[in-house]
């Protein structure tokens, strides 16, 4: 399948004619979108959530885990525990694959994740 056809099947099942995306009959009539506003707290959500996986699957494999494991729990030494609000947290969580997160700024000079730990 080409890329005309992926972008056309991509906008029909996605946008159109849902609330204010796709106005047109196809993608290849419709202007281009406004470019959308710069969110940091959104950015800064998302780096550090991923740290907070690089450094979960780091932890299961320095200590010889599968890294597909359950973990019980998860210590995360952060001072940037506002920017992980409840939606994000949870998303953490599910690909994280830990069933319960908390959170301890003892050991945190900064504000990034330091370490992290947890069982099965």
């Amino acid at each position: 399948m080409s890329l005309p056809f992926i972008t056309e099947e991509l906008y029909q099942s996605c946008f159109a004619g849902k609330a204010g995306l796709g106005k047109e009959k196809s993608i290849h009539i419709s202007e281009w979108p406004d470019q959308l506003a710069f969110d940091s707290k959104l950015s800064q959500t998302g780096e550090l959530g991923a740290r907070i996986l690089v450094e979960a699957r780091k932890m299961r494999h320095d200590k010889g885990m599968p890294l597909n494991s359950d973990l019980s729990e998860m210590i995360l030494f952060t001072k940037s525990q506002p920017l992980l609000e409840s939606d994000a947290l949870q998303e953490i969580k599910k690909a994280a694959k830990v069933e319960k997160v908390s959170f301890s700024d003892a050991k945190s000079g900064g504000n990034e994740v330091k370490s992290i730990s947890g069982s099965t």
